[in-house]
């Protein structure tokens, strides 16, 4: 992080920001679905979700340097924040997101979720304790555990044939 001249506030807000840009932006790819067809904005929607992943996964190492730096927690102890946030996020899956989208819809968990990443990422600056960190990790579980799957059932009705009810050659 130093090396590139920024803290890690800097980092936490640039994540933060770009989870709250994702709950922004999700009505508007509705609207230019809309307006311009399924096609182009289910590849707006991949393409959007592959950044979103990408951005995701930089989580790891930047949390592996802030822990070791910043918190001083052990290989073990981040070891353990990465196994909580595996736990939450298939909780999640498997508990919370279908009865979810079942009341509210998919875009309105994807929001959620996004929402709930973004208020995970924007804490991470300000977490000073390994408790805190929990709390905050919890939010980005959530949020990932929330998105994942609610962005997949999202795009599956788009598929052709009988790759839509699930493996092809099931």
């Amino acid at each position: 992080m130093d090396e590139l001249g920024g803290d890690e506030q800097a980092v936490g807000l640039l994540l933060g920001s770009y989870a709250a840009m994702q709950l922004i932006f999700a009505p508007v790819w509705g609207r230019i679905s809309d307006r311009i067809g399924r096609r182009p904005a289910l590849s707006r929607l991949l393409t959007t979700f592959f950044i979103y992943t990408l951005a995701f996964s930089v989580i790891h190492v930047t949390f592996v340097e802030y822990g070791r730096d910043v918190l001083g927690i052990s290989p073990h102890e981040r070891g353990f924040v990465f196994m909580f946030m595996g736990i939450v996020g298939v909780i999640t899956q498997a508990a919370v997101v279908r009865r979810l989208a079942r009341r509210l819809g998919e875009d309105r968990v994807i929001e959620l979720g996004l929402l709930s990443m973004a208020l995970g990422l924007a804490a991470v600056p300000f977490l000073r304790t390994v408790t805190l960190v929990y709390i905050g990790c919890l939010f980005i579980a959530l949020g990932n555990g929330l998105v994942t799957p609610s962005v997949m059932a999202a795009v599956s009705p788009c598929a052709q044939g009988s790759t839509s009810r699930g493996w092809p050659w099931a």
